[in-house]
């Protein structure tokens, strides 16, 4: 196998002190063991990160896990990443951003077109206006 057949993108997981049981195993091997986030944990790892390109698997993810309110959506980042100390300082990002994917959610449910505001909050998201 090449040596990068396997990459470590996802090791800032590591960074964010969560216990190994928002982890399951989806593969076993003999020599390869394959562990993922459940749905909810990556749903608050990607409101945690903020980036421009994970907002449409965050709107997904809140809509798969059935977490698309505000306030649940900061309950779940608020309980997600209780233990880790730097949390408190990205609160208020992580709360921004919970904002803005709560009206967009509730935009959609209403019938509304996101799509501009999608690509304006991706572009913002990732510093390009």
């Amino acid at each position: 196998m090449a040596d990068n057949w396997i990459n470590d993108d996802a090791g800032q997981i590591i960074d964010a002190d969560l216990p190994s049981t928002s982890f399951g195993t989806v593969y076993e091997g003999s020599s390869l063991l394959v562990r993922a986030a459940d749905p909810e944990t990556l749903l608050a790892l990607k409101l945690l990160s903020g980036r421009g390109k994970d907002i449409q698997d965050i709107l997904d993810l809140a809509e798969f896990t059935g977490i698309v309110y505000y306030d649940d959506l900061m309950a779940l980042c608020d309980s997600t990443f209780s233990a880790n100390a730097a949390y408190r300082h990205e609160r208020d990002w992580v709360s921004s951003v919970c904002r803005d994917i709560h009206s967009l959610l509730a935009d959609k449910r209403s019938g509304k077109g996101i799509r501009e505001r999608l690509t304006r909050l991706v572009d913002e998201y990732d510093g390009r206006t």
